[in-house]
């Protein structure tokens, strides 16, 4: 048992240093190529913890990055029914794998970063993660899963730094001729 351990914790630690680089990417493209090496990494690391709820939901999370991927791409993956389906699936992986209440707090993750990917920038993709790592967080730490735990750490942390980065308008240079008409009417008042 202690082997499964070692190696579930080993697998998390992969998933977080993959995870941590996913959000920096401001392409959709390669959010989406991330979060499903992620999601199998996960995957594997919360089998080997038992985390059946959250493992199943990662493999869930790998067919819906694969479908959402295509969105844009292939009039079929761009259907809104594929979001209602997979947070559908979802509810039903839970229920199959169902042991403790703890096994509902991924759910709640997984239905925001389902909503998420499913829309078509980076940005939107970025606002509409931030409610999935504090649930994976509480799951993470009711299983013990140390890389989980810090994944979801730095993931928020990773969505905070990439809002500022390419999101938060106000921390963006103003153009130079929005700062000259500024400097005028600073004189005006001054």
């Amino acid at each position: 048992m202690e082997g499964r351990y070692i190696a579930g914790q080993i697998f998390g630690i992969l998933g977080l240093v993959g995870t941590v680089v996913c959000y920096q990417f401001n392409s959709r493209k390669k959010i989406l190529i991330m979060q499903i090496l992620c999601a199998v990494v996960f995957t594997l690391n919360l089998s080997l913890l038992g985390a059946w709820s959250g493992a199943l939901l990662n493999v869930l999370g790998i067919a819906k990055s694969c479908v959402f991927y295509q969105r844009g791409r292939r009039r079929w993956a761009d259907s809104v029914w594929w979001i209602v389906l997979f947070c559908a699936l979802a509810a039903v992986c839970v229920g199959a794998t169902y042991q403790t209440p703890i096994d509902l707090v991924p759910l709640i993750g997984t239905v925001f970063t389902t909503v998420a990917l499913a829309q078509k920038d980076a940005r939107t993709i970025r606002l509409l993660t931030l409610p999935s790592p504090p649930s994976w967080f509480v799951y993470n730490l009711a299983n013990g899963n140390l890389g989980g735990m810090a994944n979801e750490i730095f993931v928020l942390s990773s969505l905070l730094i990439a809002i500022l980065r390419f999101d938060d308008f106000r921390l963006r240079k103003k153009p130079a001729m929005e700062q000259a008409a500024g400097a005028g009417q600073e004189e005006k008042q001054g």
